[in-house]
């Protein structure tokens, strides 16, 4: 009977946390980030109006590849700052969040027009994230065009030199830079890590790179080593390296487990055939 009683509780208990109104949401402001850039981007020759897809050349194009995003995430290459240049090219803006309980949040973006989002790697919408406990690296791919006003339409920096009709260019005003306005917005607590340091989660024990085995030839003079890598993606890889023992060096490497044949250096680094 006193299990019966405990266990109703419980059950009463997780039924009533199910109908419980959700918090507010916390808004978590980034006063600072880490910046890479500007990287100057070239106009491709035009030899054709569209490409072999059928489509025209968009710069845009350039926020959908992953390059430049590991130099932000571990601050090999970026400065810390609170503001960007409004310079030419594609800058790179990165922080890191630290949940310890799932959580779901919104990143609001301002001041920024052309942009892509990438969450530990992988590209994200800004609305609707999905947060394992962890912590998360956030980079933002942003391209700048050429001209400051269209970078940023509430600057007006652009003053004519001669009056209205007159066939003189107008030049932009320099200017030091743009604070953009990065916010994010969850029920869950979220703070921003900026040590380098990341807590255990996990993902480091379902991700990443692994030993699959050693094996050492019957004369001693090479042995293998199996890796097994398991990526963002849950998708596994394998691979295998032969090494020779007298100087440490690979002198072979294949998706396949190598073989041994006894007593036989001249076979010994034979790889294992099929069937």
């Amino acid at each position: 009977m006193k299990r019966f009683v405990i266990a109703v509780l419980l059950l009463a208990g997780w039924l009533l946390g199910m109908y419980v109104p959700a918090a507010a949401a916390d808004t978590l402001s980034v006063r600072s980030f880490r910046h890479h850039g500007p990287v100057l981007t070239g106009t491709p020759l035009p030899i054709d109006s569209l490409n072999v897809q059928g489509k025209a050349y968009d710069p845009k194009a350039l926020l959908d590849s992953p390059a430049g995003l590991a130099l932000v995430a571990s601050g090999s290459e970026a400065a810390v700052t609170e503001r960007i240049p409004l310079e030419e090219g594609l800058h790179w803006l990165g922080f890191s969040v630290e949940n310890r309980r799932f959580a779901k949040a919104d990143l609001l973006v301002e001041g920024l027009k052309d942009y892509k989002l990438y969450v530990d790697g992988q590209p994200k919408s800004a609305a609707g994230l999905k947060l394992e406990p962890g912590t998360h690296d956030f980079v933002l791919k942003y391209l700048c065009p050429p001209a400051a006003p269209a970078c940023h339409p509430d600057t007006s920096a652009c003053h004519p030199e001669r009056s209205e009709g007159s066939t003189t260019t107008c030049h932009p005003e320099p200017s030091e830079g743009s604070t953009p306005s990065l916010r994010l917005a969850s029920a869950q607590p979220l703070t921003l890590r900026e040590d380098g340091h990341r807590i255990f989660s996990l993902d480091l024990n379902t991700q990443g790179e692994s030993c699959a085995g050693v094996s050492v030839s019957p004369t001693g003079r090479y042995y293998t080593v199996g890796h097994s890598l398991i990526g963002q993606d849950g998708k596994t890889s394998a691979w295998y390296e032969l090494i020779r023992r007298a100087d440490g060096q690979v002198i072979g490497r294949q998706d396949k487990p190598y073989r041994w044949m006894p007593l036989s250096p001249a076979a010994e680094t034979s790889p294992r055939k099929k069937g």
